[in-house]
């Protein structure tokens, strides 16, 4: 799979320093045990919440991770005790929320930056179409603090959404940005945006594209 040169994740470094991007071009990219565990935790997550199953009832049992466009095996994460109670939180989170929900979807943004379509794109881990309410809930597995206020990656999968359901008629209103770190905090405190607020923010992060580009 093509590497999102915008990426939502990288947006925090793109976005304060648009000559990152050309510095690290052809820089390999190489992965740790806590990411690694980072992307165990979140096919656990997604797989209990599409299937109504619970993590606990994984613990022992082997997550391959893959790299390389997902063609090989780079690591294999066990279900800890650990790990499982982390996931568990953040399955039982995203339950409590209700309405239409998307779990792990490629979201597209590149338009809104102006930037080439195959290199403005994200995975969301879960959003949640309620009304005119859109929820935008990130996991991290970590034990770093994530702020979810105008939350640059959380922003574009936000304006990603916003965009793509607006084109088929749904009006959205308001978003919330949920963070859930179940080793750092214990209760999200979701981040809520206007429509305009993100407008706003979208412009922000499109003007520093172009700087990139």
């Amino acid at each position: 799979m093509k590497h999102s040169v915008f990426s939502a994740s990288g947006a925090e470094r793109w976005s304060n320093c648009p000559g990152s991007l050309v510095l690290s071009q052809g820089i390999q990219r190489r992965s740790s045990f806590a990411a690694d565990e980072g992307t165990a935790g979140h096919e656990l997550g997604e797989k209990c919440i599409a299937n109504n199953e619970e993590p606990y009832d994984f613990i022992g049992e082997i997550i391959e991770v893959r790299g390389n466009g997902g063609t090989e095996v780079t690591s294999e994460i066990e279900v800890t005790l650990d790990l499982a109670e982390a996931v568990s939180m953040y399955v039982e989170y995203v339950r409590g929320i209700s309405g239409t929900r998307w779990l792990e979807t490629k979201i597209y943004y590149a338009k809104l930056l102006g930037v080439p379509e195959e290199d403005g794109f994200g995975t969301g881990d879960c959003c949640i179409l309620n009304g005119t309410v859109l929820h935008v809930i990130d996991a991290k597995f970590g034990r770093g603090y994530v702020n979810p206020e105008k939350n640059k990656q959380m922003t574009l999968y936000a304006a990603g959404v916003v965009d793509a359901m607006e084109t088929v008629g749904e009006e959205i209103t308001e978003i919330h940005l949920h963070v859930v770190q179940p080793r750092v905090s214990d209760q999200p405190v979701p981040y809520i945006m206007s429509r305009d607020e993100l407008r706003e923010a979208v412009e922000w992060l499109r003007e520093r594209a172009q700087l990139a580009m």
